[in-house]
């Protein structure tokens, strides 16, 4: 498998081999099968199957690092979840959209970025869809209109330092932060991201 995939073929590649690596696992062939049902349709160009493709490039990840996943596409209690730890936690993933607009002067808009990530992002996972762990998948986030320079303001949670910055994400994040991993293929499409956040659930769950 190539480190970083430049056509469809070798995307198709990797999907592939994660279908043979881990076709036991419940629930694959319907998660693989909303991907390819996502690739059809008269808007390709807002890439929704590329959120699909998030959720498998991210439980790739996991599993690589040995952390056994039960379950995809979870149905329990009349929701469904994107996938199910063998210890039977329950978890999410979040991605963006492709919706690209200016904005004027994004770097002034930390608290509303941050505001509506909480509101769009993170309450609906855990009060909603009562998962217990959060990953979030930063693709698309820096155009994104509602979520521009995200990555960036998220970063003041390691910067005390900066107070009025760290503050603010406390404000927000705190009580979601140990229950929350933010990731970011920035060298490859499918595979070694860059941990943004790695929240202390997380940790216990030793990934590197």
């Amino acid at each position: 498998m190539k480190i970083n995939p430049s056509s469809s073929a070798e995307i198709e590649s990797f999907l592939f081999d994660f279908y043979k690596r881990y076709k036991v696992i419940s629930g694959i062939e319907d998660l693989l099968k909303t991907l390819a049902d996502n690739t059809q349709g008269k808007n390709p160009p807002e890439f929704k199957w590329f959120n699909y493709f998030s959720q498998i490039r991210c439980t790739n990840y996991l599993l690589l690092n040995k952390i056994p996943i039960r379950s995809f596409e979870v149905q329990i209690g009349g929701r469904k979840l994107d996938f199910q730890l063998a210890d039977g936690r329950l978890g999410e993933i979040k991605s963006f959209s492709t919706s690209r607009n200016s904005i004027k002067d994004p770097w002034t808009l930390d608290e509303s970025v941050i505001s509506e990530f909480v509101e769009k992002k993170i309450k609906p996972s855990f009060d909603n869809q009562k998962a217990h762990l959060l990953i979030i998948d930063d693709i698309f986030a820096f155009d994104t209109k509602p979520y521009r320079h995200l990555g960036y303001f998220l970063s003041f949670v390691n910067r005390p330092e900066i107070k009025d910055r760290h503050n603010l994400i406390l404000k927000h994040l705190k009580k979601f932060l140990p229950k929350m991993l933010y990731l970011s293929f920035v060298n490859s499409i499918t595979i070694n991201p860059e941990i943004k956040y790695l929240g202390i659930e997380f940790k216990k769950l030793r990934l590197k």
